[in-house]
């Protein structure tokens, strides 16, 4: 009767475990090393408690045949020497211990190997369990033995979790160790049980508690997480559909105002002021699709930390009227009072990262304008806040309008990247909805912060509290005289009889470079790629040319390439030379100075930043 109890118990635990199974398969990945470790464990596991359970029954003289009973219980001991082995290869995928894995498996798989040896020569000279004259089961002082040698296993992989977890500095790491040690303490309790108890089914109930307990700390934990990753990721897919499905909107609708214009004025040579207007039409959208470009670029860097902010010299003052003047033109187009105030500015000269306080400010100015009505109006006010530093200013930034305001459900995703309240068919506001989320990065990369209220039909209030380091009497001095240096040395600038090379394979991009610079009386001599400027300069002689103009994509030989051939030269390191690239960001100026450029212009290029950069290469 009691093995008949014994087998009914272990068959529990098998359905226990077969219904655990069933309930996490589907959700489990077969792929991956953790789960699929798991599965095989709890397969195993289930498999080995209906062989206990069949073992009790065996065990219960159902069976009378001597030799059939006495392999029974071979095949039982040799299901309970692998077990060990099952949850060694889990507990070492689990916590990645890869070393530990490949040691205690060659250990014990010598254990396993020899207790198959034992139970083969037991056959023989029944040192381990016998049938005994009255037809009893009975087992020796070694078959006990032999399951203090398996209980081993857990025992060892108990103290190494405790080690591990008592030595090791990382929280994460700490918690895996605690999970190893607190299931692998149910294969121990049911050994020790077994000891005292070799009738009960200790082994099916160890395991099967200690696979409840993986399934409760660690998998349930894990399947979680993944619902909430793959919610996370479809959401993200989702976000990033709809962005997708604004910019075909947002992109083809300045490039169709691009092309259509084109189309107006190549069909209006006999009328000037049409070919004047469609003219002016087409550099708007095109500035429109370059900032549409440029902010989902910008995104792209601050996402891949690509982002830095710099700390330069800078008067805020002179910063923030160049974006008034920028944003006083927005206003004017669409008649809107547009009001800039100072509070409380004692320190204006500070060190900062003035493209990045300018990007922040036209961002929430030109929103700000964007969303107020035609006749409303818009506040900016900048106040330097009281600071017990005497060597740190913190200024507040604040955009206020009476516009159409925001929903107090949009406000909680306003900074999101990708995110816009309406779309732009129906607000008529074109934007790639990253402008916020961007300003929202670079204020946190500054250590500032930033805050807004709205409300619908109301308007919005945005503000930002940014830290600067303020400068010195000596530090403002040296900065005052630079700028006047530099205003005096532009004064009869010319570059009218200077030779110029411009290196640049594309040749709208060469027509485009020296129509701009055909008004300046500057020479230009062109080169479809690098080898053929290297070339130029090597049959002319490194004096006659006064600058270089260098595009940094070219087929045959690159921009960096050539500059440092030029640079070998004799006497190359004299001529100034400009980088023209598309590739606009700082580490992308930074290279080009470290292959021994002098300057760096983005295109699209821009005249007036092209000139004052030849001005200073060659003042």
């Amino acid at each position: 009767m009691v093995h008949i109890l014994y087998s009914v118990n272990a068959f529990v635990c098998a359905l226990v475990l077969y219904i655990l199974q069933a309930r996490i398969n589907k959700d489990l990945d077969r792929t991956n090393p953790t789960d699929n470790a798991f599965l095989f464990l709890i397969g195993w596991t289930t498999a080995f408690c209906i062989i206990d359970s069949i073992w009790g029954i065996f065990a219960s003289h159902l069976i009378k045949n001597d030799m059939l009973l006495f392999f029974f219980s071979t095949m039982f001991h040799l299901c309970a020497a692998f077990t060990p082995l099952v949850w060694l290869r889990y507990v070492g995928i689990f916590l990645n211990e890869k070393k530990l894995l490949k040691f205690f498996s060659v250990v014990f798989n010598f254990f396993f190997v020899f207790q198959i040896a034992l139970l083969i020569l037991n056959f023989f000279n029944k040192k381990m369990f016998y049938i005994d004259a009255d037809g009893f089961y009975c087992s020796t002082y070694l078959r006990r033995y032999l399951f203090y040698i398996q209980y081993m296993t857990y025992i060892v992989i108990a103290v190494f979790s405790f080690i591990r977890y008592i030595t090791n500095s990382s929280s994460r790491k700490n918690k895996n160790y605690l999970f190893v040690l607190l299931f692998d303490l149910a294969p121990i309790g049911a050994g020790i049980f077994q000891m005292f108890y070799p009738d009960a089914p200790a082994y099916s109930i160890g395991y099967m508690i200690g696979s409840c307990i993986i399934y409760s700390f660690v998998v349930s934990k894990m399947l979680n997480l993944r619902i909430i990753e793959k919610a996370v990721f479809e959401a993200s897919n989702k976000s990033k559909t709809e962005f997708l499905f604004n910019m075909s909107h947002d992109i083809r609708t300045p490039m169709n105002a691009i092309l259509g214009y084109t189309n107006v004025a190549l069909h209006s040579a006999d009328n000037k002021d049409k070919i004047i207007d469609s003219l002016k039409k087409i550099e708007i959208s095109g500035n429109h699709l370059l900032n549409l470009i440029n902010e989902i670029l910008e995104m792209s860097r601050i996402e891949s930390g690509k982002l830095s902010i710099t700390n330069d010299p800078m008067n805020i003052l002179y910063s923030i009227e160049s974006v008034h003047q920028i944003s006083q033109s927005l206003a004017n187009s669409k008649n809107i009072k547009l009001n800039f105030n100072t509070k409380n500015i004692s320190n204006p000269f500070v060190f900062g990262d003035e493209l990045h306080l300018n990007e922040i400010l036209l961002n929430l100015l030109s929103n700000a304008i964007k969303y107020t009505n035609d006749g409303g109006q818009v506040d900016f006010t900048i106040e330097q806040l009281q600071n017990t530093n005497a060597e740190t200013g913190r200024f507040k930034f604040t955009v206020k309008d009476n516009g159409i305001g925001m929903s107090e459900q949009f406000q909680t995703h306003l900074f999101e990247s990708f995110s816009r309240e309406q779309t732009s068919t129906v607000s008529k506001q074109e934007g790639t909805g990253l402008g916020l989320a961007i300003v929202k990065k670079i204020v946190e990369l500054s250590n500032g912060t930033i805050k807004v209220e709205s409300k619908i039909k109301v308007g919005s209030t945005f503000i930002i509290e940014l830290p600067f380091k303020l400068m010195n009497s000596r530090q403002i001095s040296g900065f005052k005289k630079e700028k006047k240096l530099l205003s005096d040395s532009k004064t009869g600038f010319s570059l009218k009889g200077k030779k110029a090379l411009l290196a640049e394979d594309n040749e709208f991009n060469r027509e485009i470079t020296i129509e701009s610079l055909s008004d300046t009386g500057v020479i230009i001599d062109s080169a479809e790629d690098g080898k053929i400027a290297v070339k130029k300069v090597q049959e002319n002689g490194t004096s006659y040319y006064d600058f270089i103009l260098m595009d940094i994509q070219m087929p045959e030989m690159n921009g960096y390439e050539a500059t440092d051939k030029i640079r070998k030269l004799s006497g190359g390191d004299r001529i100034p030379i400009i980088a023209l690239s598309a590739n606009a960001f700082k580490e992308d100026k930074e290279k080009s100075l470290a292959a021994g450029m002098n300057n760096h212009i983005a295109k699209p290029i821009n005249k007036e930043e092209l000139l004052k950069a030849i001005h200073d290469c060659l003042k």
